[in-house]
This record gives structure tokens, sequence and C-alpha cells, in this order.
């Protein structure tokens, strides 16, 4: 499923259940825009461990399987915000995203952000697998 801006917040109310989402374009008001949408809306609902994550050279992609798989200290629900700037995770990356996706908890939300993301990028594995699980 596909939403623009707009849309985004009047969804969110009707699609409770959904706990993975891609943000991504050129216009970077409007992803920063869609990410304060999502932040405050889950923050509002419980989601209170905010966990920031951005993808660069020589990313340990174990602190993302961990910040999933741990409990939190702070808060029952957790929000995981995963900036990938390139829109490329790697072969590891992909595959952690796309386990998340597919065994989503009700207890954890993962929202990632990435730049503009041409049709091949959005045909991967792991783009398939948040477009399945969630928005």
């Amino acid at each position: 499923m596909e939403w623009n801006v707009a849309q985004l917040e009047r969804q969110l109310s009707q699609t409770s259940n959904t706990r993975c989402f891609l943000i991504h374009g050129e216009e970077t008001l409007l992803v920063e825009e869609s990410r304060d949408v999502l932040r405050q809306h889950f923050a509002n609902i419980g989601f209170g461990d905010l966990n920031r994550l951005t993808v660069e050279a020589g990313f340990d992609w174990s602190s993302f399987s961990q910040s999933n798989h741990t409990m939190s200290l702070f808060a029952e629900r957790r929000y995981v915000e995963l900036r990938i700037p390139s829109g490329k995770p790697g072969d590891k990356g992909a595959t952690l995203i796309a386990e998340f996706a597919q065994a989503a908890s009700p207890d954890t939300v993962l929202v990632v952000i990435c730049g503009k993301l041409d049709k091949k990028a959005l045909a991967n594995k792991w783009c398939g697998a948040i477009r399945e699980a969630g928005v």
C-alpha cells in the first residue's frame, strides 16, 4: 500500500495494526513531514522508546537486530527509525529488514527512511516485505 503525505495522517487512524513504514522521496521537506507525522502518531499511542539508527559505511547491522530483539528499559513499545541515505542496505541489511517486516511485533514500529528510490530499488526483497506488511 502506498500513501502520499496528505493521506498519511488520515489513514494512520484507520490502520492501527500497521508496524512497518518506508518513507522515500526527493523532497526532503515531505520526507521529514511524513516522519514527523508517524513519530507523533506512535508517541501518542504509547510507543515511547525512540531508537534512531543511520546506515553509513561500516554500519553494524547487529545493532539493528539487537534493538528489535531486546526488551526496552524505558517503555514497553518501541519506535525504530532506520535511515538509509543511499537506499541500499546491502545483503545483510536487506535480509534483516525483510525478516523484521515479516515478523513484525505489535510492540515495535519500524520506519525506514531513504532518499528517492527508483523502480529497481523498490523491487528489492526488503522493500517488498515492507510493502506487504505495511506502508
